[in-house]
């Protein structure tokens, strides 16, 4: 699912919205009352302003474009009136949720082969070392990151009995008990899924260039000063 503002006249984001919503499932977003209200399909969804359940909602629901019709706080703002509109949407990085991964994995022309899918999910800890952690903020180079991603998912394809493997890593700020990374994988049996699964979490951290830092009650500290 991508997401992202639009800005602009009135009649240049209608028409936007109009071409958009031709290319793929969209819900529109607005700030109402101080909560988001938003609209896909035949759905109505108004709520607190809990931006990471608002799109996990969405993506569970299978929108393929979620649009604010204002800035609103780490989502990309475009223009609607800009030629190039539909180029920039399709570059921007993909939301996803465990169930959009598996989604896709099913969409693999190889899935009759598959016997097993497996998902590891990461989540922000409340508490670490008797600390309670208010959230987590990520900060990645965006283009190297999906290409060390993507390199990891290769990788690990190649593997016997292995048929499909997606990964997802968040960046910016996460909220505690919410997701961080989801992990897909899907095998012919359980035991290449389950070693594939701890080993792709082994390499992420090893080779993709996310750095972490943890905001508690008592301050905040990159995880590298902790580990040091």
């Amino acid at each position: 699912m991508k997401i992202f503002a639009l800005k602009g006249d009135t009649a240049d984001v209608k028409k936007a919205l109009k071409i958009i919503s031709e290319r793929g499932k969209t819900a529109s977003i607005s700030l109402r009352d101080g909560g988001f209200h938003a609209e896909f399909q035949d759905i109505v969804i108004d709520m607190p302003p809990d931006y990471s359940r608002l799109v996990d909602i969405l993506a569970f629901l299978g929108a393929d474009y979620a649009v604010f019709d204002k800035d609103y706080n780490g989502v990309q703002s475009l223009r609607a009136d800009d030629p190039d509109l539909l180029d920039k949407i399709e570059d921007l990085d993909a939301y996803e949720t465990v169930m959009s991964l598996v989604g896709k994995i099913r969409e693999n022309a190889d899935f009759e082969r598959v016997g097993a899918v497996g998902t590891f999910t990461g989540v922000v800890r409340e508490m670490e070392n008797d600390e309670r952690v208010l959230y987590l903020e990520f900060e990645s180079y965006d283009e190297v990151t999906r290409k060390k991603l993507g390199e990891i998912e290769n990788e690990l394809k190649k593997r016997d009995g292995v048929v499909d493997v997606k990964i997802f890593h968040k960046t910016g700020k996460v909220l505690a008990g919410e997701d961080i990374v989801h992990v897909v994988v899907a095998g012919s049996h359980r035991k290449e899924v389950f070693s594939t699964l701890i080993d792709s979490m082994e390499l992420v951290k090893k080779i993709v260039p996310i750095w972490k830092k943890e905001v508690l009650e008592t301050g905040e500290r990159w995880a590298h000063e902790k580990e040091g």
